[in-house]
């Protein structure tokens, strides 16, 4: 994926996340892997690259948001790649 494709699809991350009225929303894997992809693989798919936690993390600081992986919303035993939770502390 190109570095523009990433920037489009973090634009519409950041739209997203400025249009909520929520304090937690959960993303696919798949969108943020494609706004914020690392140079390695995904160990358990082609699909998707792994997400660079770093530069996510970091990206969502600056915007107030908390992120986590949301594995506690996948069924038991799921071996699909867990959604991304944004949240804001409650202040």
């Amino acid at each position: 994926m190109s570095d523009c494709e990433s920037s489009q699809w973090r634009d519409a991350l950041e739209a997203e996340l400025k249009a909520t009225d929520k304090t937690d929303l959960v993303i696919p894997y798949g969108q943020i892997a494609k706004a914020f992809p690392s140079s390695n693989p995904h160990p358990r798919t082609f699909e998707h690259p792994m997400i660079d936690d770093v530069s996510l993390r970091n990206w969502g600081s600056e915007r107030g948001w908390c992120i986590d992986l949301a594995s506690e919303i996948l069924p038991e035993g799921s071996d699909s790649l867990p959604p991304v939770r944004f949240y804001k502390e409650h202040q």
